[in-house]
């Protein structure tokens, strides 16, 4: 049948959900300070417990998606890796923990 297309859209968040994920992030960090003088905002962590998605997931289970979730609705949702690329764009400093394997210097 022509004009039927027989393959799936990749998913992408919407900018609606980043903005969101977005002033989420603003509402739980706070910006680091010496003195009165602002040096910027801090850093967050990229995976595990302890970052951003974590929390945005325990809070906004919905806005969320992991790549092993292909349920149709949470095609719009936020992906780890889309709000890490918002999070850097925001200014925010990502923090990647990478483990050493022995053997190699």
């Amino acid at each position: 049948t022509r004009g039927v297309l027989n393959f799936m859209v990749r998913p992408k968040a919407s900018e609606s959900n980043l903005k969101i994920a977005g002033e989420f992030a603003n509402a739980i960090t706070m910006e680091r300070r010496s003195g009165d003088e602002k040096t910027g905002i801090g850093q967050v962590f990229c995976k595990g417990s302890n970052c951003i998605f974590a929390a945005l997931r325990h809070c906004l289970p919905k806005l969320t998606r992991l790549p092993s979730e292909t349920v149709h609705y949470h095609r719009n949702a936020v992906s780890e890796i889309e709000l890490n690329k918002c999070l850097t764009t925001m200014g925010f400093i990502a923090h990647r923990h990478r483990r050493r394997i022995r053997g190699t210097d």
